[in-house]
């Protein structure tokens, strides 16, 4: 009878090896495992970072990603499970692997304190519908930056972010997040998993792909923002865009900013207030038909369609 259990490095090389062409962004089969083994042995990964696999036996049926994430709705805070990279061999397919795998993953969260399951779905919602799991608002946007009317900021200085900068950006974020309804908490080895997963992709995608380039929005001394940005020719993708109450010229300053660096930027919606920021009148927005945020609530007090009902709920950022 199949098992839940936690995969070994043998068995994840295995699974990486056959999911290299799926996910692994152009890298090199051993770049791409060197990638996934990076994250799980940094000091956020190794407490908040699991491969589980369905076995019978020797046999691996199927296999996951399993996170451990904070998360606060309201003024409760909890902690949510994170599922991805759902796959099952090509030689057992069609048998219903996964599917008692996800469930026997549900069973377990309970148990280990997480009053929910999130997911971003790539195939459709209806699979995962079947399970427990509902559809939240997922949308995504495009807006020509030359559109844009330019705009006077004198008092605004929108830099590339630089090493140091980093803490600030860490501050920032929870100053600006502390009153949205539902975010995800960022601790500071959260931070630096983040920032070593980024490292760690530029280093090792082919040449011209995908690069980080960040932004720093300062009115005099002080950090008032910043966007977490990235190249990927020919467009820019807002990853992250925080600033913080009382700077409305900031925003325009960044756009000046970005339209030196090209001419579309695209993204995930922001959440909750946050999209008040893109310049509305020039943004084309449509639901987004893949990693389609789902959450399946394992808790009487975490109600979907409350949380559902507050629109967007994730940064790109947020994406596992």
């Amino acid at each position: 009878m199949p098992v839940l259990s936690l995969a070994s490095p043998e068995e994840i090389r295995a699974i990486l090896s056959e999911t290299h062409a799926l996910w692994s962004e152009g890298m090199t089969r051993e770049d791409y495992m060197t990638f996934v083994f990076a994250q799980m042995e940094s000091p956020w990964g190794r407490k908040n970072f699991r491969y589980l696999v369905w076995k019978d036996g020797d046999t691996v049926l199927s296999s996951l990603k399993l996170y451990r994430l904070d998360a606060r709705w309201g003024s409760r805070r909890m902690v949510l499970g994170g599922i991805g990279a759902v796959y099952t061999p090509r030689a057992h397919r069609g048998q219903g692997h996964a599917r008692a795998m996800l469930s026997a993953v549900l069973a377990l969260m309970p148990s280990e304190g997480m009053s929910g399951a999130v997911l971003f779905s790539d195939i459709g919602v209806e699979y995962y519908q079947r399970l427990g799991f509902h559809p939240l608002p997922s949308h995504e946007f495009s807006v020509s930056l030359e559109a844009v009317p330019r705009a006077e900021c004198p008092r605004m200085k929108v830099e590339r972010v630089q090493e140091e900068d980093w803490p600030e950006i860490e501050r920032l974020y929870a100053r600006a997040t502390a009153s949205d309804p539902f975010v995800l908490g960022r601790s500071s080895a959260y931070w630096d998993y983040l920032r070593q997963k980024e490292r760690e992709r530029a280093r090792r995608l082919p040449e011209g792909r995908t690069s980080p380039c960040h932004w720093i929005i300062r009115c005099g001394r002080e950090s008032v923002g910043y966007a977490l940005v990235v190249s990927d020719p020919p467009a820019l993708v807002l990853k992250e865009l925080i600033i913080v109450e009382g700077y409305p010229d900031a925003a325009p300053a960044l756009w000046d900013a970005l339209r030196r660096e090209g001419a579309l930027l695209t993204g995930w919606w922001p959440p909750h207030r946050w999209s008040h920021l893109l310049p509305r009148e020039h943004t084309h927005l449509r639901p987004r038909r893949r990693e389609v945020a789902m959450l399946a609530s394992l808790d009487p007090e975490l109600d979907v369609n409350t949380l559902a009902a507050c629109g967007d709920l994730f940064w790109a950022t947020d994406h596992f």
